[in-house]
């Protein structure tokens, strides 16, 4: 019964932790790490009427679009105030998706070219 309580209480701790800023600490290892296991998404940020995408030109989203997927930051962005009203928060985003997006794009290059590389004689 008491880890049934215990659950009960750890739950919405959880939920809130996802849209934690603290967890957008490392933006490189992330992009780097996502490389390595071959979970490859871009991030962006949902604004009220449109998903930007920083260090990505439209060109480069719309190619990359429609073959790997792309994440908002502020997943539960309807529930809570709108993220424009909070400055801080949305430099924090944009600095994040910037470098990861950024550095994914290397990261990705590199690894293709590893790839090539990795049987020649």
């Amino acid at each position: 019964m008491r880890l049934f309580w215990w659950l009960c209480w750890l739950l919405p701790m959880t939920a809130v932790a996802l849209d934690d800023p603290s967890q957008l600490a490392y933006p490189v290892l992330d992009a780097k790490q996502a490389v390595a296991d071959g979970n490859i998404e871009f991030v962006g940020i949902q604004l009220q009427d449109e998903l930007i995408t920083p260090g990505l030109t439209p060109a480069q989203r719309n190619e990359l679009e429609q073959q790997y997927p792309i994440r908002a930051l502020n997943r539960r962005w309807k529930t809570f105030d709108n993220i424009e009203e909070d400055k801080t928060l949305l430099q924090n985003y944009r600095a994040y998706a910037l470098k990861y997006n950024l550095t994914l794009l290397e990261q990705m290059r590199l690894h293709k070219r590893r790839q090539l590389q990795k049987y020649r004689y």
